[in-house]
């Protein structure tokens, strides 16, 4: 073979295994977090910190998306070291930007979350999963929600010695909170203003983890919290983009199974849960009910039309 031949394939070989890209906004460069990539058959990722994404992860035809940027849809032979995205020129809901005033007469409504610790009754999250629950207004005036609590379980059986044990599972995430106004008590327009990242990890999380909002003011409709699954993240807190799935032999086909994240998350009997769920890279990816979805429940006992997700919260308000 070509010495010189042999050489270019060898570096051509090691620049396709080394290559990322960047995802830039196109007015002023710079790097953008969090951007979806939807592979356009039920899986997806998201760029890191850095805007990063893994060349040989993508599919040869993909979409591009973002709350505040235009969606795109690209191939993956055309694209070089960077993809530059439009920002969308949001307009802000002057609605939610009310700020509390100081008051010496303010009153707090707190509830804690709900836990059965039974993994047989819960949602096994991957990436791409969102869910979503209702706050109320409750009727006042000036109500501002500080904080949220999602109930979680981190233990699930696994076999050890030839035996099915309920062990603990480590996890460190990366999710992405997001908050949408309410029509009809159902999940309706995003407001990225409030949206942001957070890592949870299983060493400080075991029953449920806390967000804290920074009192959000809440409308006369009411208002919906949502937690997204992003993906796991490395010893620096950083998200790993890697693929979503795992190929594994069928009889005479390649199957693609979800890899599933930790930690689990519990589903309860209630009554008006308006508790909404969906998967960004699913075909249709609109909010169902959770007691509407279309997943298995391996206890079949845990009936499935009063199904959600029942967090805890803390709200003040000065009427």
């Amino acid at each position: 073979m070509n010495i010189k031949f042999l050489f270019v394939l060898l570096v051509n070989i090691a620049y396709s295994q080394s290559k990322k890209n960047v995802i830039c906004d196109s007015e002023h460069n710079s790097p953008i977090a969090n951007v979806s990539m939807d592979f356009m058959n039920g899986y997806g990722i998201y760029s890191n910190e850095d805007g990063f994404v893994d060349y040989n992860v993508l599919p040869d035809r993909f979409i591009v998306s973002h709350l505040s940027y235009k969606d795109s849809i690209l191939n993956k032979n055309e694209i070089k070291d960077s993809i530059f995205l439009k920002s969308k020129n949001l307009i802000l809901k002057e609605v939610f930007l009310t700020k509390r005033e100081s008051s010496l007469n303010l009153k707090q409504k707190s509830k804690k979350a709900k836990n059965h610790g039974d993994f047989t009754k819960t949602i096994f999250p991957s990436v791409g999963l969102e869910f979503c629950f209702f706050i109320d207004n409750d009727g006042h005036n000036n109500s501002f929600l500080k904080l949220v609590t999602i109930p979680i379980i981190n233990k699930s059986f696994e076999f050890k010695g030839g035996k099915q044990k309920l062990v603990p599972k480590h996890f460190k995430d990366l999710i992405a909170i997001n908050v949408y106004s309410s029509k009809d008590y159902r999940p309706y327009e995003c407001l990225p203003e409030f949206s942001f990242t957070k890592v949870i990890d299983s060493e400080h999380n075991d029953t449920d983890f806390t967000i804290e909002l920074n009192e959000i003011s809440i409308p006369s409709e009411g208002l919906f919290v949502s937690v997204k699954f992003m993906g796991n993240v490395d010893d620096e807190d950083r998200l790993i983009v890697e693929l979503p799935y795992k190929k594994i032999q069928y009889k005479d086909e390649i199957r693609k199974i979800s890899k599933n994240l930790m930690p689990l998350i519990p589903l309860i009997k209630m009554d008006n849960a308006r508790c909404f769920l969906r998967y960004e890279f699913s075909e249709s990816n609109n909010w169902l009910p959770i007691s509407e979805y279309n997943f298995k429940i391996k206890n079949q006992s845990l009936d499935q039309k009063s199904l959600g997700i029942d967090i805890g919260y803390k709200i003040i308000y000065n009427n």
